[in-house]
């Protein structure tokens, strides 16, 4: 198995025993294999075959891709600059909501962190709403 792939698998069984409160015994008789192979795909000096990554998936209850991808680290919010701040702070709906929500009152502008939290809101709002 190569070595990009190796470690996908050993960083998600990581993520997959603690999301799922299992020791690396639990799992390994689940398998019904030794405490050791599993310690060495956690340590990612060896990995299971595909057959047990099947044995795996079901066990979990996960697609396979689930343990065979690499998850993408979150984008970075763009930091705030005074060109992106004074557009973000002239649109008009955006004053309106601050005011509808109670952050600030009429007349009043943004802190920078409620700036930056609504701008963060915004952003994940946009990316969920991608197909």
């Amino acid at each position: 198995m190569g070595e990009d792939i190796r470690e996908t698998l050993r960083s998600n069984l990581i993520e997959l025993l603690a999301e799922n409160k299992m020791t690396q015994k639990e799992l390994s008789e689940n398998l019904e294999i030794s405490q050791a192979a599993v310690t060495n795909w956690v340590k990612g000096s060896n990995s299971p075959t595909i057959d047990i990554v099947e044995k795996i998936c079901e066990i979990f209850q996960i697609p396979i891709s689930r343990i065979l991808t690499k998850k993408e680290p979150p984008k970075p919010i763009e930091p705030v600059t005074e060109v992106n701040k004074e557009i973000w702070e002239n649109e008009h709906w955006l004053e309106q909501f601050v005011i509808d929500i109670g952050w600030i009152s009429s007349g009043e502008k943004l802190s920078e962190k409620q700036y930056n939290l609504l701008r963060a809101i915004i952003i994940l709002l946009q990316e969920g709403s991608k197909p």
